[in-house]
């Protein structure tokens, strides 16, 4: 299982170019849409952190996320259910979006995740706590 996630995760990937980690925050939204919805991501510090959303049909990449543990992550996500997979390793063994953190890359499969409207007026956005984890 590990092995279709890690070939997943490297067909899904984005080709990079720096060693350098990029600045906290969005990377990029290829979605086509609207970034209306929370998705929050609670760590532990310590290490660095590459989000995607990926199309769950396609495999294609709709947006990127990278930010270092120890605090809160926010960002915005685009309507929809997307896969969401994320890969953690030690900010010094960044070697760009295509390789992550290289053969060192921890690849934390979410599954599914929806953004969205229910009901009237309520949004549904998503709260990934990794603290419990060892992650």
């Amino acid at each position: 299982m590990r092995l279709i996630l890690v070939l997943l995760w490297l067909v899904a990937a984005t080709p990079g170019q720096s060693a350098e980690p990029p600045g906290e925050g969005l990377l990029w939204n290829r979605s086509g849409l609207p970034l209306l919805f929370p998705l929050h991501v609670r760590t532990g510090p310590g290490a660095g952190y590459y989000l995607q959303l990926l199309d769950p049909k396609t495999g294609k990449p709709a947006m990127a996320a990278w930010f270092e543990g120890g605090e809160l992550f926010r960002v915005l996500a685009p309507p929809g259910e997307w896969r969401l997979v994320i890969a953690k390793g030690a900010v010094s063994d960044w070697q760009g979006e295509a390789q992550a953190f290289g053969p060192e890359s921890e690849i934390i499969d979410q599954g599914l995740v929806f953004f969205g409207v229910l009901g009237l007026a309520s949004r549904q956005g998503v709260i990934i706590d990794l603290l419990g984890q060892g992650t």
